[in-house]
């Protein structure tokens, strides 16, 4: 049977073929008067293209004058990117399978005060978190948390969390900067990895999504990485770069470029490492890469419970 001309295709078909192929952007066609009853949106609402949510704001970072600069996605899960000294943007080979997520499992499990003083005050329960987390020497006095879920750099299905080091002595708040500096400090593993392929050397890192709301964990990144951190002057990255998709394709702009001339792409939030800490920080570090190389041996199909 020959794929049908697009627009010409029956129900019958429809249910044979997947649907039409567009590219990011494109009108692929407007809401029925069947999805307006259903959703309640009105109909002939044009229907546009996007993408998943990092790979939307790829063409975001591609217009950054951010030259020689490690670009840090703080999503659900981290993604690197690299911005060379001639600024051309490329994938750095740096993605972890739970960053974010780690964080809101943690919030969800073991933190219902902090989510029941915000409800009532209006206050971020990460920001309590932080705050919370602080008060914890680097080094998480010997708490090392390696982070959640299978693994992607190297791939690794089988991997998963792992608190070590626990005793009496420690509290709810070790465990929680334990496991922002076991995310940060399984960043840094897969720099060094990108790093011993090829010479590599940042001056900044820019650090963007929804954990780079948090200035605690951007100081510790500052602090792990020694390399100065910044934020970017316009949040919410992914639907800024999906409003200029929308309006581009909708005809208010003749192009992206034009569209992103109304989006401020400077940086702030400018934070320096300190050294204060710099020796706790170093032998943190090695203790986490120590405990993660062993467990290798671990994570594996025959040997992992469930």
């Amino acid at each position: 049977m020959p794929f049908p001309p697009e627009g010409k295709c029956s129900p019958l078909c429809c249910a044979r073929w997947p649907p039409w192929i567009h590219p990011t952007g494109a009108i692929a066609g407007k809401v029925t008067a069947e999805a307006a009853a259903e959703t309640g949106l009105s109909p002939g609402t044009p229907v546009i293209t996007g993408g998943g949510d990092y790979s939307v704001t790829v063409p975001f970072l591609q217009r950054l004058k951010a030259e020689n600069s490690l670009l840090l996605y703080l999503g659900t899960a981290p993604i690197a990117s690299l911005m060379t000294r001639e600024g051309k943007w490329m994938g750095a080979g740096i993605m972890s399978a739970s960053g974010g997520a780690g964080l809101k499992w943690f919030k969800e499990q073991f933190c219902p005060m902090e989510e029941y003083v915000g409800s009532r005050t209006g206050r971020s329960p990460y920001v309590m978190m932080d705050q919370e987390s602080s008060m914890i020497d680097p080094g998480s006095d010997g708490v090392v948390f390696i982070p959640l879920m299978g693994e992607r750099g190297p791939p690794n299905d089988y991997a998963r969390g792992v608190v070590f080091g626990l005793s009496l002595g420690h509290r709810r708040e070790h465990v929680m900067r334990a496991l922002l500096e076991g995310i940060t400090f399984q960043l840094r593993s897969y720099w060094e990895q990108a790093q011993s392929k090829e010479a590599i050397d940042v001056d900044k890192i820019v650090v963007f999504g929804g954990g780079a709301k948090s200035r605690f964990w951007r100081q510790l990144i500052a602090d792990v990485f020694g390399c100065p951190t910044y934020t970017l002057a316009s949040d919410e990255i992914s639907s800024l770069h999906l409003a200029a998709l929308t309006a581009t394709a909708l005809g208010y702009y003749k192009d992206l470029d034009a569209a992103y001339e109304r989006i401020d792409l400077s940086f702030t939030g400018r934070l320096k490492p300190t050294t204060l800490h710099k020796e706790k920080i170093e032998k943190a570090y090695r203790l986490f890469k120590k405990v993660d190389e062993n467990l290798q041996s671990v994570y594996s199909v025959e040997k992992l419970p469930g």
